[in-house]
């Protein structure tokens, strides 16, 4: 006894030693499966390099480099990165590996199809398979990289064009500090960059009739940058304090506060433009009485003079247009030929061609453009002169009028509802075809011959007339949608509901009137059938509540009964077991009885009432087999015992494991149906 006593208690330490192993096993085993997740499923790419070869990478770093997980795996780690960066990535890799440094380093890399790609890479130094391997880390960073170089291109660009316009330029900020001057704004105003930036105001340039206006038009635009002019004229001072005329041209600067301000010295070319006035009568005629795009066209068809309108219009500068272009370059093909007959034509006679007619205008840009043009011959000359109007807007504006009239005559039409146009005498101006069927009469019927009073029942017109008086002092006065009742011309009464508009800027309003006749009469049967429902609703609840007592007393009555079996079977049947027991010798009917009488006793056991109770569905051999393992029975034994083969009792247990959930699990069997007793 003593042995055995000593061999029990080293079963159980081996059998602890090994749940606590199996235990173990299973953490380490989640643990590699959390890891290789992270591996495959990460946005960064991973790799281990060990002897200066890939042995193992992510789906990442495979994508990145343009080669398979497989491919890159043996490979020197080495031969993917660019030639001219290897030293530096060598010796910032060794420079983090030694804590020398922590911050990323970038680097090219030759992809597979041979496309440079820039990486941002961390290392680190980690064992693997029991040996010192390198952890790296990294993200493709290509598009950052041509963002940021793109930005930097932009910016030197705008530097370069800021530096070296011919016009004085400036940042302004919007306390008026100018923050940024050109070396040509330098010149205007005779102060040194440092003397201007963030030092000086612009309105310290400006002569004080001119400053209060301008003023206005800085904080004007910083609230709304088209509501004050982007050009105009005033007179600058400069630090010696001559007063020059300038042209000056501001606009804001996007997404900020600050803007930006161009001067244009024409100090001297008003004195010219003046002394040119004054000397050529001709040039005065023809600027002075044109306020839009006007030019002169020299007898072989070369544009001799432009104005500023005609060089916004064309998008060419002066100079590239007076003495350089013939007018027929801006002509549309088709346009091309019937202008140069009224050109030659109207130098033959000027009353034989059109003075107004219209063509389409092709820019520098390649925009056509619609244009109304106005020519006539200069008295004496071979010259002409023509101003050209821009109607393209005009014309579009025309054609979207058009447009908008068909596409709400057709919406109007088509609306799949009655519609109707009233003026303020109630008189039907329009109707569409819904109208004319839910009225009983032709559109023609209606429209400017007959007042919408006629439709409706008397009861409702009072008020009808009411809200259409009501409407036209305020439109909100009225309701928009209201019921009322229809009379239409076959004598059918019908139910329908009106929505109500004015029309913007009229007298007149738009009514939709919606017949809902059939709809108010099915309302009415729903709301008796509801009525109805309601009525056996509360019948059911009665009912309801009258089988809840009945569930109740049946529950009653089966734990009665539970608790009267179990009683029997420890008042008149264990007794009698025991007595019987005591009076038998031979040691195979002893061991049955022990199996009833444990049987018995499992029934009224919490174990049995676990199995048996909750979900596993055991049938009742399962039963008698879980009892007989859990008295730590083997399979021969209980195959003896209930007169079967090893093998019929092998497939109940597996039968026992599936049904308490213990298939693919390290688990014993005796030892979970002990934890159950």
């Amino acid at each position: 006894m003593p042995e055995n006593s000593v061999l029990e208690e080293r079963i159980a330490k081996l059998t602890d030693m090994i749940s606590h192993y199996q235990d173990v096993e299973a953490s380490l085993r989640e643990s590699r499966d959390i890891n290789a997740t992270i591996l495959q499923k990460s946005f960064a790419a991973i790799y281990v390099v060990q002897d200066g070869k890939f042995c193992t990478v992510n789906i990442k770093a495979a994508a990145n480099s343009g080669y398979t997980t497989d491919e890159l795996i043996g490979m020197n780690a080495d031969s993917i990165v660019h030639p001219e960066d290897k030293a530096n990535v060598l010796r910032r890799a060794r420079a983090m590996l030694r804590g020398k440094s922590t911050k990323p380093y970038a680097f090219r890399i030759l992809t597979k199809q041979g496309d440079v790609r820039w990486i941002m890479e961390t290392v680190s130094a980690i064992t693997y398979d029991g040996h010192p391997a390198i952890l790296g880390n990294s993200m493709d960073i290509t598009e950052h990289r041509q963002a940021i170089e793109k930005l930097q291109d932009s910016e030197i660009l705008y530097r370069t064009i800021f530096e070296t316009t011919l016009a004085a330029t400036i940042i302004i900020e919007e306390d008026t500090t100018i923050s940024l001057v050109n070396s040509a704004f330098s010149r205007m105003s005779g102060y040194s960059r440092k003397e201007l930036e963030g030092k000086k105001s612009w309105a310290e340039f400006v002569i004080p009739e001119d400053r209060e206006r301008m003023k206005a038009y800085h904080y004007l635009r910083r609230k709304d940058n088209n509501a004050a002019p982007k050009h105009y004229e005033c007179s600058f001072i400069n630090r010696q304090g001559d007063i020059r005329n300038v042209i000056l041209m501001a606009d804001m600067i996007p997404h900020t506060n600050k803007s930006v301000a161009s001067f244009i010295d024409i100090t001297d070319h008003k004195l010219a433009v003046a002394r040119i006035e004054e000397s050529k009568k001709l040039y005065r005629t023809i600027f002075e009485n044109t306020g839009t795009a006007t030019i002169i066209i020299e007898e072989d068809t070369t544009v001799s003079l432009v104005n500023s309108v005609f060089v916004n219009m064309s998008g060419y500068s002066r100079e590239d247009l007076e003495g350089k272009r013939s007018w027929t370059e801006f002509i549309f093909p088709d346009d091309l030929e019937r202008m140069i007959t009224y050109h030659n034509l109207r130098r033959l006679n000027h009353l034989d061609a059109p003075r107004n007619y219209e063509f389409r205008f092709i820019d520098v840009r390649g925009s056509i453009r619609n244009v109304f043009v106005t020519i006539d011959m200069i008295p004496g000359t071979k010259k002409s002169v023509a101003s050209l109007a821009d109607i393209t807007e005009q014309k579009l504006a025309v054609a979207h009028l058009q447009q908008s009239e068909n596409l709400y005559r057709t919406i109007f039409e088509n609306t799949g509802t009655a519609t109707m146009i009233v003026e303020e005498d109630m008189t039907i101006s329009l109707a569409n075809t819904e109208f004319a069927t839910l009225s009983g009469a032709p559109k023609q019927y209606w429209e400017n011959k007959r007042k919408w009073t006629e439709l409706f029942n008397s009861n409702d017109l009072p008020k009808m007339i009411h809200y259409h008086m009501q409407r036209r002092i305020d439109p909100e006065a009225s309701p928009r949608n209201y019921q009322c009742g229809l009379i239409d011309k076959n004598g059918n009464k019908k139910i329908v509901l009106l929505a109500v508009a004015m029309i913007p800027d009229s007298k007149k309003s738009v009514i939709s009137l919606t017949d809902i006749t059939e709809q108010k009469r099915i309302e009415a049967v729903l709301q008796k059938r509801e009525r109805e429902v309601q009525k056996k609703s509360r019948n059911l609840e009665e009912m309801n509540t009258a089988l809840k007592v009945l569930l109740k007393q049946r529950e009653a009555d089966k734990l009665e009964l539970e608790e009267k079996v179990l009683s029997n079977i420890k008042r008149l049947v264990l007794p009698y077991l025991q007595k019987i027991k005591m009076n038998r010798s031979d040691a195979r009917d002893l061991a049955f009885f022990n199996i009833l009488e444990a049987n018995l006793l499992d029934i009224i056991s919490p174990f049995s009432h676990r199995l048996t109770s909750g979900h596993h569905n055991l049938t009742p051999k399962e039963l008698q087999v879980a009892n007989l393992i859990k008295e730590e029975k083997t399979t021969k034994e209980i195959a003896e015992m209930m007169a079967v083969s090893e093998a019929t009792i092998s497939l109940h247990r597996d039968h026992i494991r599936k049904k308490l959930g213990l298939n693919n699990k390290k688990i014993n069997l005796t030892s979970y149906l002990l934890s159950l007793s």
